[in-house]
This record gives structure tokens, C-alpha cells and sequence, in this order.
């Protein structure tokens, strides 16, 4: 581990905070807010 930045990290927290926000307002499972972050061109990085 360092302490350099990785542009895939933010690709992920990106990812990440989508998926949350997703579950949240429409109040869905996770493949789902998954799959909806994946169509709108967050993908996580780790796929």
C-alpha cells in the first residue's frame, strides 16, 4: 500500500456512492443499484 493516488480509486468511490444513493432513493437491492451504476457508465473497475 502507498500513498499515491490511483485514478481507479475514485472510479470506484464513484461507483460506490452511486450504488448507495441508488438504493436509497428508490429503495432497491443491491444487484440492482449495481447493475444501474454499470448502465450509466460507472463501472467499479474491479469487473
Amino acid at each position: 500500500m502507498n500513498d499515491k493516488f490511483n485514478p481507479d480509486d475514485l472510479k470506484l468511490l464513484k461507483h460506490e456512492y452511486f450504488e448507495d444513493r441508488f438504493e436509497s432513493l428508490f429503495k432497491t437491492d443491491y444487484r440492482t443499484a449495481h447493475d444501474a451504476a454499470v448502465r450509466s457508465n460507472r463501472p467499479s473497475g474491479l469487473d
